[in-house]
């Protein structure tokens, strides 16, 4: 076992470390005197050049006095030549304080200063980190004012010279002139001395830190190295049982495996855990079968110890466990092996997961914190703070901050916030505060106290963040609230308020006001050829032409789609009459060109007048709403003024909803079944499913009545499926009577077309009752699949796959684009019935269907004509070479036992001869 070889390793072998710890202490030791010789070194310096400096101030003074009293120019040399020592210092002095400091001026300026070349890159470095530091602050001062003395000397030395030289020296104007050199003398001295003794101070306490810092790193490291031999002798002493249960306790799974046979020795209880196998199955078996990412691992090694590596190992139960390996080669007794540890790391990267959020979130922070003392004064700010008020740190540390008193924030709102403050130990509310540019701009402003052990407030926390941008948008979304957001006119709110005031203003005046409905004729047409960007560029133009249409004092709203309102309230100027409806049409109706085709739109109008057709805005809105309805009915492209008889028109609708909603319970749907004629036999070969409503008060319900209601309400989806599922299960039970196989068509309505489980739905159904595939056709419209052409092709070829015959119905009606037909994978072409019609008599309608049918063979395409009621069009349809017919002519839709008695008679179509 693993602690049986651990306790047999040789002593001088555990003690190994306690050697390394004291090597270690030495090298730090000697480490820690090289530093600190290489700074007492620097300080020396600093010393000598203090001396030099001191000693140069004192000699130039001298030299200026012996040269006023004798006029000697070697004398005034010399001044020269002593004044370079302190300018040099002060040039060096200057370099280092810039940020970033000129190094190549500094050396150059010690140089002067007659500093050893040797020292100069110890006394920078030193003047770099210290200067900060309060001795070192005091010193840099007291040179900087002793400094600004001496510069004086060389003013008064060039004085001395000219009125020596000017031949006639008067002793007066010297006399002063000496005066002034011995005040700089006697200014400039107490600042030496003081700079002397900080420096002073300065180089005795960098010794002692530097002493106490050695020495304490030494007394650490001793102890350190001490207190681990402890605990390895302490180890060594411990019995089998204790290794066992650390090795057992052991976070880490440990691994003892032969480096010769790849077999595992021993293992912990905690790589039992992580591979989901029993110790005792581990133990014996080959590493790699088990733990295959650490096998590898330990393959790509090439020395004794490999480093951390992160693989994944699989649990038993299939689970992938994230892992870090290390494995490391020893000695089993006398046999090599590989001590592999797998860390379980799956809490490790949650928690850097974590962390590394967080650290982005706080790196990210926008919010400006501000920390105060207790008298209000700043101590601290953040970055955000300086980015948002435009304020640094440096400007504003140990001010109290300063809120700009405005008409939201007066002195008393101040002061009720202090007050809060102080008793509820927080705030938070909005203030207005002022940028550095004078700027004003709104704040969130939170506020709270920190207080001490004491309970005495010790510092306040403010934490804001600028919502300029919050308001702005709020403004905007106050604008956007009461505005539609395509064509800026007011909405349906705003266009209840200014209703609610022009009703206001009609009832002191006495005016009537008339609430216009406005609905756009064959607008979806334009969103389904063009597009919806078209569609939107549209109903801008229109807003704009129906704001040019209408008075200023008029309101123009549009409340969604293709539905605009407008109230026309009558004054004292003008009144209200039919021209003005007829001015807001032709305006809709003037040509418009999109995406380089030209459009010719109408639309229905629908009149509300108060106080005739109600007393308030929501009631004016709804009966122009229902007029514009009735506009629609009545063949589009006019206006309806509302009468009362449209509320039982609308009642009738909301009756028939309300049953439609229950008729699949009550089964009261049932399906008819049109048969469709092969036009060369004759004969039979399939049927369309269409639905019926026997509504037990309304009786047969037309589909016309009730399907588009549907559409409208979703309930299509329930309804359509009934008919599928019903028509499929019918079709099955003839073909099991013996009738004949037949295929059944099935209308798929736009809403079950974008259904995302529709192919599988259909699966289902055919599953459930057995029918083939094939004998199945889903009819679609043209519209229906051009909305989104690619998402057609996808759901057609899904649908196709399962084996289904696909029919465009209504074909001609729509698109007819021959580059998309070729696109979608259908089977059948129905020509619609509006052009079977007058296909006798009308040129137009013949040759389009003439083209149908020539375009559908040529793309492999069937083709059935819908609507055949004459002998006529069908010789026609014969003629020309469609293929089935569907039409009263043959037969009404039936139900369906009229249908099996059909096909029990074995009907057929009398195929009359083709005219010569």
């Amino acid at each position: 076992m693993i602690q049986n070889k651990v306790s047999s390793l040789p002593l001088q072998r555990k003690l190994l470390p306690v050697l390394v710890i004291f090597i270690f202490i030495t090298v730090i030791s000697l480490v820690m005197t090289f530093v600190a010789l290489g700074i007492q070194s620097s300080v020396r310096a600093y010393v000598a050049g203090e001396g030099m400096w001191s000693k140069a101030q004192r000699d130039a003074v001298f030299q200026l006095q012996v040269y006023a009293r004798t006029g000697d120019k070697q004398y005034l040399e010399r001044f020269d030549a002593v004044m370079a020592i302190p300018l040099g210092y002060r040039a060096a002095r200057l370099a280092l304080l810039q940020s970033p400091y000129d190094r190549v001026a500094a050396t150059e300026g010690l140089i002067a200063g007659k500093t050893d070349s040797d020292d100069i890159p110890g006394v920078i470095r030193l003047f770099r980190c210290c200067a900060g530091l309060s001795y070192m602050r005091d010193a840099i001062h007291y040179w900087t004012e002793g400094d600004r003395y001496i510069l004086q000397l060389p003013q008064l030395a060039a004085g001395l010279r000219s009125e020596i030289e000017a031949g006639s020296p008067s002793s007066q104007h010297i006399g002063e002139l000496l005066q002034q050199v011995q005040d700089v003398n006697d200014a400039v001295q107490p600042l030496e001395a003081a700079f002397t003794a900080t420096l002073g101070n300065a180089a005795r306490w960098v010794t002692g830190l530097l002493f106490l810092g050695t020495a304490g790193v030494i007394a650490m490291l001793i102890l350190l190295g001490a207190y681990i031999s402890w605990r390895i002798l302490r180890g060594i002493r411990q019995s089998e049982e204790q290794y066992r249960t650390l090795l057992n306790t052991a976070s880490d799974a440990l691994i003892v495996v032969s480096r010769d046979s790849g077999m595992v020795l021993d293992v912990n209880e905690k790589a039992a855990q992580i591979s989901g196998k029993p110790a005792h199955v581990l133990v014996g078996s080959r590493y790699a079968d088990f733990f295959p990412a650490a096998a590898q691992a330990a393959a790509e090694a090439t020395g004794n110890r490999a480093s951390s590596k992160r693989q994944e190992v699989r649990h038993l139960d299939g689970k992938h466990i994230p892992v870090e390996v290390n494995y490391s080669a020893t000695a089993w007794g006398d046999q090599p092996v590989q001590l592999a540890i797998i860390r379980d790391i799956t809490e490790r990267i949650q928690a850097e997961s974590e962390l590394r959020v967080a650290a982005n979130a706080m790196e990210n922070m926008a919010e400006g914190v501000i920390i105060t003392d207790a008298r209000r004064r700043i101590v601290s700010v953040n970055r955000a703070y300086s980015s948002i008020t435009g304020y640094s740190a440096a400007e504003v540390i140990g001010k109290i901050p300063r809120y700009p008193l405005s008409r939201q924030n007066d002195v008393g709102f101040f002061q009720s916030m202090w007050t809060l403050v102080r008793q509820t130990g927080s705030w938070q509310g909005e203030v207005w505060n002022q940028r550095k540019n004078g700027e004003s701009y709104p704040e969130q402003l939170s506020i709270s106290v920190v207080r001490d052990d004491g309970g005495r407030i010790s510092h306040y926390v403010g934490v804001f963040n600028d919502i300029s941008t919050f308001k702005n948008y709020e403004r905007q979304l106050r604008h956007l609230a009461q505005h539609d957001p395509l064509t800026q006119l007011p909405n349906r709110t705003l266009l209840q308020d200014r209703l609610s005031q022009a009703i206001t203003y009609a009832i002191r005046y006495g005016h009537p006001v008339w609430v216009v409905f406005l609905d756009l004729d064959r607008f979806k047409f334009v969103n389904d050829s063009l597009g919806h960007k078209a569609g939107d560029q549209l109903l801008k133009t229109i807003a704009e032409r129906l704001l040019l249409a209408v008075r200023d004092t008029d309101t123009v709203a549009r409340l969604g789609g293709d539905e605009f309102v407008v109230v026309l309230s009558e004054h004292a100027g003008g009144s209200l009459c039919a021209d003005i409806l007829k001015r807001i049409m032709d305006a809709v109706a003037s040509p418009l060109r999109l995406q380089e085709q030209q459009f010719f739109l109408t639309c229905s109008v629908g009149v509300a007048v108060y106080p005739d057709n109600g007393l308030n805005a929501e009631t004016l809105i709804e009966h122009a709403d229902l007029a514009m309805y009735r506009a629609k009915e009545v063949g589009r492209n006019n206006f309806q003024f509302y009468t009362p008889a449209m509320n039982a028109q609308v009642s009738e609708r909301l009756r028939i909803e309300s049953a439609l909603r229950n008729a699949l319970e009550r089964d009261e749907f049932v399906l008819h079944y049109q048969p469709q004629v092969d036009l060369r036999t004759g004969r039979v070969v399939g049927m369309e499913a269409l639905i019926r409503w026997r509504h037990p008060e309304l009786g047969m319900v037309s589909p016309n009545r009730f399907i588009s209601l549907a559409e409208e309400t979703g309930l299509i989806i329930p309804i359509g499926a009934w008919v599928l599922r019903t028509a499929c299960l019918q079709n099955k039970k003839w073909q099991r009577a013996g009738l004949g196989h037949f295929r059944i068509a099935v209308n798929l309505s736009a809403r079950q077309f974008a259904q995302q489980d529709l192919t599988q739905s259909i699966a289902d159904v055919l599953e459930e009752t057995g029918l083939a595939p094939h004998y199945l056709d889903i009819e679609l419209t043209e519209s229906l699949i051009m909305t989104d052409v690619e998402h057609a092709v996808e759901i057609l070829r899904s649908l196709k796959a399962l084996g289904l015959q696909l029919s465009i119905d209504d074909f001609g009606t729509g698109y007819s684009s021959l580059s998309y037909l070729k696109r979608f994978p259908i089977d059948v072409l129905k020509i619609d019935r509006s052009f079977v019609h007058d296909i006798t008599l009308d040129p137009d309608d013949a040759a389009i269907v003439v083209s149908i049918i020539a375009l559908a063979h040529n793309l492999k395409l069937h083709v059935i004509a819908e609507g055949v009621e004459t002998q006529e069009q069908f010789a026609y349809l014969k003629r020309h070479g469609c293929d089935e017919l569907q039409g009263f002519y043959f037969s009404k839709p039936v139900p369906a036992e009229e249908f099996e008695r059909l096909l029990r008679e074995h009907k057929c179509l009398a195929l009359e001869p083709e005219p010569a």
